[in-house]
């Protein structure tokens, strides 16, 4: 199950990646683009009007782009971090494969976190309180 998990994490990863690389190469090609048209203007082949609308163009182009960048650069990341916490965990829990007892040692090493919540409305003083106990590993 967590080879399957793991395998489809990384077709997208793969797949963020390609999008990442393209977008990158596109930024490059878009700051090449506007080179060309600053020569044309220059040289007088490219009216100022015209040349004063691609440049608003790529101001909004360049952000949208630098934007996706960074989103994608932010998800591949929480998409390698959550894989290599797959592959840590599977390696502690193949080493606690068969136990008789549990003892602290182990709990330590394989649970992260625990936090106990009241149950919303419940009261301060009112007997029986229930509560939400959430474990991380």
């Amino acid at each position: 199950m967590t080879e399957k998990k793991c395998s489809d994490d990384q077709k997208k990863v793969s797949q963020m990646k390609s999008e990442l690389t393209a977008s990158r190469n596109q930024l490059a090609g878009l700051d090449a683009k506007l080179r060309r048209a600053y020569e044309d203007n220059l040289s007088g082949k490219l009216p100022d009007h015209i040349f004063t609308m691609l440049i608003g163009n790529y101001d909004e182009e360049k952000e949208t782009l630098q934007h996706t960048i960074r989103e994608l650069e932010k998800r591949i990341d929480s998409s390698n971090a959550a894989m290599s916490d797959v592959e840590r965990f599977s390696k502690l829990i193949q080493k606690y494969t068969s136990f008789e007892e549990l003892d602290s040692f182990m709990l330590h090493e394989l649970i992260e976190k625990i936090t106990i919540y009241e149950t919303p409305n419940m009261g301060r003083y009112r007997k029986g309180k229930e509560k939400i106990v959430t474990i991380l590993f």
